[in-house]
């Protein structure tokens, strides 16, 4: 029974059975003729179509290749050229980029075909550069523009300026393609960040998330390649900073700024140079301000930063005007500093409840115990609203009169030491005097921090302990 079965099966079916056993014939030859397809490239001379690598490369990527190691051909994961210690450029730019390993993924009838030359996509990886901070933004220009298919992976970045280094970018990833088009991931201050572009790749998302960073970014149509302009809006800690910039020649200008917290509202407009040195002229508007964010301003820690203050050079002008309708007892502000390379220069005026105040000074902020040298003049037009302002009850002739003051501070040390104090015309402050208002305000208006001198109780302690 058995044998009969196998004998009408074998009859019937012989001939799909054999067209099955010869079309495995076929498969191997193909699989042969595949193999042997992409595996004798492997023996090719590529130091040969360098270049037609390089004209490539540059035509298409705007990659101009210095230097070559060594080109290799590999079969996985897909055919590839492999090139070795790359020295390249972007741009035509200054700027030099040094990788380990460019994959340049190929087309199947470029794998023995270079007249024509082109490829599927390019693999960057293990690349470190150099360049100028001003820079940076030509590298996301580049990135943005590009047409072509590209991965970037684990870029190491050292922004610079004057040959100084400012900050490093490690470890950025990158595609212009696929699934993760159009972000770049990596570390800046040892912190994970992410750079997300819009399809537009006019907008951007800038995130830190451990620093509680999130920024916002419009490009404008620029009217050249050397200037970008933009808007920004940065979340950061709860402090929302927005702003309009434009970058060109050297030059970053931030306008028609604005920021504000729980503390405090402003508003800036900027200038700042990178070159030939890095200077900023900046000015601040304040609208509305809290007291104790004030008090809260470490001053110790500020001087503590040598290197930073060396490096801050430029004019500051800040402007408070107090709009309450029952208003505190400043009711103005102006000052005005010019700092360079740590020396700074000072002049402010304050507009207070019957009067008002003009200072002058300068300081050497870099020493390892700066002093602040100071010139004020008081005016006191009347006498009777500071008091009750400070709330002195203390009845007194409510005749104006001025007061001039010169000296010096140790600001970390919060020493002062008098070197003159005049009351209109008609006092001048002996050695014994001085002293006294030395230890007074010591102990008084220096029993905190810096800026708690301009506490209203510590005043008007002062002020009833010295008249």
């Amino acid at each position: 029974m058995i044998n009969k079965i196998y004998k009408t099966v074998h009859n019937k079916y012989s001939n799909v059975f054999k067209f099955f056993f010869f079309i495995r014939y076929i498969f191997l030859i193909f699989l042969l003729a595949m193999s042997l397809f992409l595996t004798i490239p492997k023996f090719f001379d590529y130091k040969k179509k360098e270049e037609i690598i390089k004209e490539y490369l540059i035509k298409n990527y705007f990659l101009k290749i210095n230097e070559i190691e060594n080109i290799k051909y590999n079969i996985f994961p897909l055919p590839n050229l492999s090139l070795s210690n790359v020295n390249f450029t972007i741009n035509n730019s200054l700027t030099k980029f040094n990788s380990d390993k460019i994959e340049i993924f190929l087309y199947f009838e470029n794998i023995y075909k270079y007249k024509d030359f082109n490829i599927k996509k390019m693999k960057v990886t293990n690349t470190k550069g150099e360049m100028k901070v001003d820079k940076s933004f030509f590298l996301i220009n580049y990135f943005n523009n590009l047409k072509n298919k590209i991965n970037i992976e684990n870029l190491n970045l050292i922004l610079t300026k004057n040959s100084e280094v400012l900050t490093k970018i490690k470890n950025i990833n990158l595609v212009n393609y696929g699934y993760n088009k159009n972000n770049i991931n990596g570390l800046i201050f040892e912190k994970d960040f992410i750079i997300s572009f819009k399809d537009n790749k006019k907008n951007l998302d800038f995130i830190i998330k451990e620093l509680g960073v999130k920024a916002q970014v419009d490009l404008k149509k620029n009217d050249g390649e050397n200037s970008i302009l933009g808007s920004s809006q940065v979340n950061l800690l709860n402090n929302l900073l927005k702003f309009n910039f434009e970058i060109k020649n050297d030059v970053l200008k931030v306008y028609d700024s604005n920021f504000r917290n729980k503390a405090i509202s402003l508003s800036l407009d900027s200038l700042i140079n990178f070159a030939p040195f890095f200077s900023i002229d900046t000015t601040i508007n304040i609208n509305e301000i809290d007291q104790d964010y004030i008090e809260k301003i470490n001053l110790e820690k500020i001087i503590n930063k040598k290197v930073l203050l060396k490096k801050l050079n430029g004019k500051f002008i800040i402007n408070y005007e107090n709009k309450r309708y029952f208003k505190d007892l400043v009711n103005g502000y102006q000052l005005s500093i010019q700092s360079t390379f740590g020396r700074v220069n000072f002049s402010k005026i304050i507009l207070f409840a019957g009067g008002e105040a003009n200072c002058e000074g300068e300081s050497v902020f870099v020493e390892e115990f700066p002093r602040l040298n100071f010139y004020c003049n008081l005016k006191i037009v009347n006498k009777k609203k500071l008091f009750k302002k400070l709330s002195i009850n203390k009845k007194d002739e409510d005749i104006p009169f001025t007061l001039g003051a010169e000296g010096s501070i140790n600001i970390l040390n919060k020493k002062i030491n008098f070197t003159k104090i005049q009351f209109n015309e008609n006092f001048l402050a002996n050695k014994e005097d001085l002293k006294y208002f030395k230890e007074k305000f010591e102990n008084i208006l220096f029993s905190g921090s810096f800026f708690e001198i301009f506490k209203k109780e510590k005043i008007s302690n002062y002020i009833l302990e010295i008249i």
